[in-house]
Formats: structure tokens, C-alpha cells, sequence
């Protein structure tokens, strides 16, 4: 690595020759306007972004003026950018509001959508989960968005689906993550003269909760699994592993007493381990009841309800446990 600056060199006092004589001080005055932004945006109300009539903005060397206020519509949670679609002639720029954050031109000293339009020097956070919050920032350097100081984000991912997928964080940020494993199945009841035999109650799925900063573009591996015993899992590269087990499943009935599910533990961050379900004793007038989870509860004659929870133990079928949940805040 060397000579990555190159000197930009001062106008004389008396220009030479007229056709080159200027080009120092056109250098210079181009050097200062590369990239400038002196456009004013601001959150008008909890939906409205407000371009304010203001200059100029620098696009490929060419400076344009915003000569009219433009106001935006922001309904949904996410992060926004406005950038310079072109007009109805070459002397013109229409802002238009994104998603796409474009790429830093170290050359142009601005951010460049892969199409060409410039996106200007603003960040628009919307916010919907727990309130609703609108903020606009202005980039100091935009070169460095994902290290930009703009506000947590907050939303709510929600994945209940059973097997494996991933997850990949939107922007450089603490996440949190709720792991609620699934409830274990109440246990079969058996018939045992003169008596009946509930099957014990299925256990309540481990719960865990844990924070992280994750960097942008960080893929996570999130596995849900609905057998029991097993884990629901979320690891990655450089991330730490976090793991919530699942409830057991109620033992069958037996003479005289038999036992309820065993409560799933976690591991990886701050957890709760769910409820044992309840044993199932011989000549019990009810079934037994399913152990409770962080996110669900178990009773009695039902399935496990909520997320988590033990499913009853009965005779002669069993109620069923309640389905995990995982949630990602930001």
C-alpha cells in the first residue's frame, strides 16, 4: 500500500495560458463539491418523510437543487433511503423513496444504486413493534452505513415452521432471540382390572433467551424440531450456539402410578427449564395434567396450550404437546 493520496494542486494567482490556465482552480472547485449533499430531510409526522426545498446535491459531477418540497409515505417498519430517479429531461431529477441502500463510490465520494441513480445522504428508520416511531438521520460518512449510529430497529420475526432454515441479520445490530422449545406429549393410558391408568403428562419445553450482536449479512442456521427430546437450535459462524430442548413425552400408564414428561432444559444463554407433567396415579378421575412452558400451559384434558406446553396424559389416548416458537427482535 502506498501514494493512495494524490495532491490536488493550488490555481495560480494569474492563470496562463486560456486553454489550460483554469484547470487548476476547475480541479480544486470540483474537488470540494464531489459528492455533496446539502439536501434536508425530515420526519414531517409518524408516517411522512419530508424532502424540504434545498441544494444542492452532487450526481456524477453535476450539482442539482431540490426547487420543490416532496413528501414521502412510510407505513411500514424497515429502513429507507431516497434516491435521484431520472426526470423528465436531462435538467431534471425525480427523488424517489427505496429500500436500497446502493453501494459507496469512493470515487464519487457518494452512494450509487447498480442502476447509476445517486441515493442521497439519509437514513429513514420506521419503527412498528411496541410503538411507532419515525427517524431520520443524516449519514455522516456514508461510506460506513453498517457502523452508522441509527437507532435499534425493532421488529419481530416469528418462525414456528418445524425443521431447518436460516436467517440472515438485515443490519449490523444486538439481536435478541427467544428459543420456547415444544411440549412433550401426555402419555398413553393402559387398563388394568379393576382400574385405569392415565399416562403421565408430557413435559414443557425449555425456554431461553439470549442477545448478540450480529453483523450484517450473517447467516444463521435455526432448526425447530417437534420430536421429543430433541433440541431447537440456533448456531452460525463466530455466533454462539443456543439450544432449547424439548419437553419428553409423558410415560404410558402403569399399575399403580407412572411418570409425567420431563421438562426441557436449554443451553447457550438465560433460560427456563420447563415443567415436569404431572404423574398419572391409577384410578385417577382426570388425566394428568402437562407440565407448564415460559410461552404456553399445560392442564388437564387438553392439549398443551399457548407455545411449549406438555399435553395432558389420558386413557386410553394422550392430548398433545404444545408447538415451539422462536422469535427474533431487531
Amino acid at each position: 500500500m502506498a501514494n493512495e493520496l494524490e495532491i490536488i494542486n493550488n490555481p495560480t494567482s494569474t492563470p496562463e495560458l486560456v486553454s489550460t490556465g483554469y484547470q487548476a482552480q476547475n480541479v480544486r472547485s470540483l474537488a470540494s463539491s464531489n459528492g455533496v449533499d446539502l439536501t434536508f430531510v425530515e420526519a414531517y409526522d409518524a408516517t411522512t418523510v419530508r424532502l424540504r426545498q434545498s441544494g444542492a446535491v452532487d450526481v456524477s459531477g453535476t450539482l442539482y437543487a431540490v426547487g420543490a418540497q416532496v413528501d414521502f409515505t412510510v407505513s411500514s417498519a424497515g429502513r429507507y433511503f431516497i434516491y435521484l430517479a431520472d426526470g423528465g429531461d436531462a435538467s431534471h431529477k425525480t427523488p424517489t423513496l427505496g429500500t436500497d441502500a446502493g453501494t459507496f463510490d469512493a470515487e464519487l465520494n457518494a452512494r450509487y444504486l447498480s442502476t447509476g441513480e445517486r441515493v442521497l445522504n439519509w437514513l429513514i428508520v420506521k419503527e412498528t413493534v411496541g410503538s411507532t416511531k419515525l427517524t431520520v438521520l443524516k449519514m455522516q460518512d456514508p461510506g460506513k452505513l453498517a457502523a452508522h449510529n441509527e437507532p435499534l430497529l425493532l421488529q419481530r420475526t416469528v418462525i414456528s415452521s418445524a425443521g431447518t432454515t436460516t436467517w440472515t441479520a438485515p443490519r449490523s445490530q444486538v439481536y435478541t432471540f427467544e428459543l420456547q422449545a415444544c411440549g412433550g406429549d401426555g402419555g398413553d393410558g393402559t387398563a388394568t382390572s379393576p382400574f385405569t391408568t392415565p399416562g403421565g403428562g408430557g413435559g414443557g419445553g425449555g425456554y431461553l433467551k439470549h442477545s448478540e450482536f450480529v453483523a450484517t449479512g450473517v447467516v444463521l442456521s435455526l432448526t425447530r424440531s417437534i420430536t421429543s427430546a430433541e433440541n431447537c437450535q440456533i448456531s452460525g459462524a463466530g455466533f454462539t450456539t443456543i439450544t432449547a430442548q424439548n419437553g419428553t413425552v409423558g410415560q404410558t400408564g402403569g399399575n399403580p402410578v407412572n411418570a409425567g414428561g420431563v421438562g426441557g432444559s436449554y443451553s447457550g444463554g438465560h433460560g427456563i427449564v420447563g415443567e415436569t407433567g404431572d404423574p398419572g396415579y391409577q384410578s385417577l378421575p382426570t388425566a394428568s395434567g402437562g407440565g407448564d412452558s415460559t410461552l404456553g400451559f399445560g392442564s388437564f384434558n387438553r392439549d398443551g396450550e399457548g407455545y411449549g406446553a406438555g399435553g395432558a396424559g389420558d386413557y386410553p389416548s394422550h392430548f398433545s404437546g404444545a408447538p415451539g416458537l422462536f422469535l427474533i427482535w431487531g
